[in-house]
């Protein structure tokens, strides 16, 4: 059975539901945009006050908080510090307590590949015991129409970011925390840098490298190299017999290659940090 409701030209009509004891309750409104246009607009009534919810557009864009979609799908939420969530993706947990199972996916796909395939994949991952990861998937060139995304990246529960980049699988990201690149003669300058606020001179051949953030822990390593732009002596990085690693900074000493217990200031000096 077809229901027609016809309307002036330009004009809009409405199908309203409701009951006694609220006369309107939700309202789908069709509307004439312009000759052979429309749109259609969904409404709900919340505190006594009918608001259109969705808004499907003549092109198909559809709405969700906006009735101006600018995309084939557009969800607004409103202020973003009372923003409630945008979008829930479900994969229907049924595994039970401690397994591990889908929690919903976006597939990236045109009309190239098969059913449920395609070119990329962002999965939610029930990893058991009420923990959550995420997983990021690209499918191979020459997979043809029955490509299945392979997983390129994943964080894990634990907030550790691990990607598949040589390794032959996903696995643990382990990041340079801070680099330096200066010059350890005269007034120590630094070239460049990661993370650094600020070389210290604590005398001939002995620097302290202080963090722009701090270090989570004291539990990183250090490494480095030296060029002196002097032919007769080349010099290493040793780690202050004195001093231990803290959070906040590292010091460490440079000496003549040829006399480790010389120290002596280096043109460039290169250090790394790794946690």
């Amino acid at each position: 059975m077809t229901i027609k409701i016809t309307t002036p030209n330009g004009g809009s009509d409405s199908l309203d539901f409701g009951c006694a004891q609220t006369p309107v309750v939700a309202t789908v409104t069709g509307t004439e945009v312009s000759s052979g246009e429309g749109k259609l607009e969904l409404k709900t009534t919340t505190g006594g006050t009918s608001a259109t919810k969705v808004t499907v557009l003549a092109n198909g864009q559809v709405g969700i908080g906006t009735t101006a979609p600018a995309a084939k799908i557009n969800v607004a939420s409103g202020d973003g510090a009372t923003a409630v969530n945008q979008a829930i993706l479900s994969g229907g947990r049924s595994l039970g307590a401690g397994a591990v199972g889908g929690a919903g996916a976006l597939l990236f796909t045109n009309s190239y590949w098969d059913a449920n395939k395609g070119a990329a994949l962002i999965s939610g991952v029930d990893s058991g015991s009420s923990g959550g990861e995420l997983t990021f998937s690209t499918t191979t060139n020459g997979g043809g129409t029955t490509g299945v995304p392979t997983e390129r990246m994943r964080i894990d529960n634990a907030g550790n970011l691990k990607f598949n980049s040589g390794y032959g699988s996903a696995a643990t990201a382990y990041g340079c925390r801070a680099w330096v690149n200066f010059n350890g003669t005269g007034t120590v300058a630094i070239r460049a840098s990661g993370n650094v606020s600020s070389i210290s001179d604590n005398g001939v051949g002995d620097y302290s490298m202080n963090f722009t953030v701090a270090m989570v822990d004291a539990n990183y390593s250090i490494c480095g190299s030296t060029v002196g732009t002097q032919s007769t002596y080349y010099n290493h990085i040793f780690g202050s017999g004195s001093s231990v690693l803290t959070t906040g900074s590292t010091r460490f000493r440079t000496a003549n290659s040829t006399n480790p217990s010389q120290p002596q200031d280096s043109d460039f000096n290169h250090v790394v940090i790794i946690r």
